[in-house]
């Protein structure tokens, strides 16, 4: 996960009929923090999907490739 300039990495959710309970992060939990605590939506599950794009294979940053990564 990229927010504010920082990357977030090993990130686990619990979810909870759409809303997130528990979140931990291996590198920079402060800022996961902060990104799911920044309004009342930001807990909730909006988008879900699964990437099986093979040719994607290193994080770039570009969220447009990154959501497609295997």
């Amino acid at each position: 996960v990229h927010f504010n300039g920082e990357i977030i990495e090993g990130v686990t959710l619990t979810f909870e009929k759409g809303l997130v309970t528990k979140w931990e992060a291996d590198k920079n939990g402060d800022a996961l923090t902060k990104l799911l605590t920044m309004n009342s939506g930001a807990r909730r599950l909006g988008e879900f999907a699964i990437a099986l794009n093979p040719n994607v294979t290193a994080y770039t940053g570009c969220i447009l490739l990154d959501e497609k990564m295997a």
